[in-house]
């Protein structure tokens, strides 16, 4: 890469050879050579870098994105993680107990990993726990929650004597991040877009906003289709959507099956 010295002697040279003369860099000429040199070397920076981003090898962020979207590609956004929160009170009340929504909850020993309930609820009378929605508040993997980690109240309210997920808090997930999405980009540039290579079919499984990893094997005489998705289930809409990406097996009346890849190989 050039460097502003490497430029500004090139000038100080073009015009000793134009004019005869060493020019005074101190003078009102050398003071403007040295703003124009300044210029040239952000022009030339500014250059180098839009050049960088014109590769999918080296660009990022959102040029990165526009090159994605010439493969027909998006980057995966992120999302929150989604469960229930379970309240309760040490004994049977003779009245009502209600709890309002937006009541705010962490896991234990991580105060910044919070969630929110997206409802109001009542433990009836005689009873001793009610159950409520909630989502985390933040998007990321590191929200997502197995049985028992959410313990904290932020803002308890009155009578409540603690809180627990009773279920496992899924479908946190980070934004696509640039490493991700350019393999995703070379894959779809190294295989021939023809609906018959496992790696193109990968690629079509993978354009599905549920699903963050993928891979198809050969079990026996079936064709599995192993997934990664952000809450690490498969509904019955994701699997007529992968089933009908994979319809090309079935004309050659081979089984498919699709599964969550229990193994973590992906």
């Amino acid at each position: 890469m050039v460097s502003f010295n490497e430029i500004l002697e090139d000038m100080k040279s073009t015009y000793f050879e134009q004019s005869g003369q060493v020019l005074d860099m101190y003078s009102e000429t050398g003071l403007r050579l040295k703003a124009v040199a300044t210029e040239l070397f952000n022009l030339y920076v500014k250059g180098e870098y839009l050049l960088g981003q014109s590769s999918w090898q080296t660009a990022t962020g959102d040029y990165l994105d526009r090159i994605a979207t010439e493969c027909s590609i998006q980057r995966k956004t992120a999302s929150r993680a989604t469960g229930t929160l379970t309240f309760y009170i040490d004994s049977p009340r003779e009245t009502e107990v209600n709890i309002p929504s937006g009541i705010i909850c962490s896991k234990k020993g991580y105060k910044y990993i919070q969630y929110i309930t997206l409802e109001p609820a009542v433990i009836g009378i005689g009873e001793v726990s009610c159950t409520v929605e909630a989502q985390s508040i933040g998007c990321g993997n590191e929200y997502n929650a197995g049985y028992g980690e959410i313990s904290v109240m932020v803002n308890p309210p009155s009578s409540i004597a603690g809180v627990q997920n009773k279920v496992s808090f899924t479908g946190g997930c980070s934004d696509e991040d640039d490493g991700a999405l350019r393999s995703r980009i070379e894959s779809a540039l190294k295989y021939p877009a023809n609906g018959v290579n496992v790696e193109f079919l990968i690629g079509r499984v993978m354009t599905l906003d549920e699903v963050i990893g993928c891979r198809i094997v050969r079990e026996n005489e079936s064709v599995v289709c192993l997934l990664k998705t952000r809450d690490n289930t498969i509904s019955d809409n994701l699997r007529d959507k992968v089933l009908d990406i994979l319809s090309l097996f079935t004309l050659f009346d081979i089984n498919v099956e699709v599964r969550i890849d229990d193994a973590g190989d992906i």
